[in-house]
Parts: C-alpha cells; structure tokens; sequence
C-alpha cells in the first residue's frame, strides 16, 4: 500500500494548489460575472458562491488526502523515486517558466498554467515522501514488556509434556 499512499499523498496536494489557483483566477473572472449579473441578476451570486464552495470542498478533500497519504506511508527510502518526482517538478517548473501554451486558446492555457502550477507541489510531496524512508525507532526488548506472549519450549520432549495436559489432544498418527 505504500505505492498508493505516496500517490494519495500527491493528489492531494496537486487538489490543494489546484483549488487555491481556482479561487485567485475566479476572482479575475469575477469581471465576466458581473456582466453576466447584468443579464440575470438573481444567478449570479448563486453561481460565485457554487465556484468558491467547489474550491473550498477540492481544498479540503486535498487536505484530507494528503494527511492520509503522508501518515500511512511507511517505506523505505527510495532515492531514484524521489528523483523521479524532483524531474518531474522541475519539469512541470520548466513549462511554467518558457509558457508552454497554445496560441489562440486562452481558457485552455488558463487551464493549463493550473495545472503546471499544481503539478509542482504534487510532485514534491511525493520526492519528499520517498525521501525520507522510515521513522528511526528501535524495538523494545521483549523480556521488558509485560504480557509479551513468548513462543513455547523448543525441545520437542518439554513441548509434548506441556500438552498432554490439555484435555483430549493425543499426537497425531500418521501413515508409514
């Protein structure tokens, strides 16, 4: 489960960044809302509070992920996987730096500069995960802790005395 946990644990801070973008671009589309209050003035404020209560819902289904993703995971350290995600984050940083968008589209490329934006901090918290491996803690010794149950005698003698107390056990017969 440990490759789900760290995947959980990126989707949800790709839904966090994700939602954040959405509620700071709606506001620069609060513009075109207003124009459209205009035309039917009683839907307007229906539908910005639909989109602010769609971006608070992502946010708080990316945080819930995220605390689960990054509390369950238990693996090991894995360098090559972390560095898979830090390329993966820069190159998500890379497009997001030269504007790799299309020319003509700018609801697609609003889109787009989303999800580059998102993809960054989804990919670092899945580095971040895989690099750092297992909580270093150290068993206690069993002879320490009360009620441990202990595993029965070894020798094959003490073992067949300490059940022939035990009702109506006989040892098994087997065919020779």
């Amino acid at each position: 489960m440990n490759g789900l946990d760290v995947r959980r644990a990126g989707r949800g801070s790709f839904m966090i960044a994700l939602a954040i973008y959405a509620a700071v671009v709606g506001r620069d589309i609060l513009a075109s809302a207003v124009i459209f209050a205009a035309h039917a003035p009683n839907e307007a404020p229906l539908l910005l509070w639909a989109g602010l209560g769609l971006c608070a819902f992502f946010f708080l289904a990316g945080a819930l992920q995220l605390y689960v993703g990054a509390t369950k995971y238990l693996g090991e350290r894995d360098l090559i996987a972390g560095a898979k995600a830090l390329m993966s984050a820069s190159c998500a940083a890379g497009l997001l730096w030269y504007g790799a968008y299309l020319p003509g589209w700018p609801v697609l490329n609003l889109c787009l500069k989303g999800i580059y934006i998102a993809w960054i901090p989804a990919s670092l918290a899945r580095a971040l995960l895989h690099l750092r491996g297992l909580p270093e803690t150290q068993l206690p010794d069993p002879e320490d802790v009360e009620d441990m149950p202990m595993s029965g005698p070894a020798d094959r003698k003490q073992a067949r005395e300490g059940m022939e107390g035990r009702g109506d056990w006989e040892p098994p017969h087997f065919r020779s």
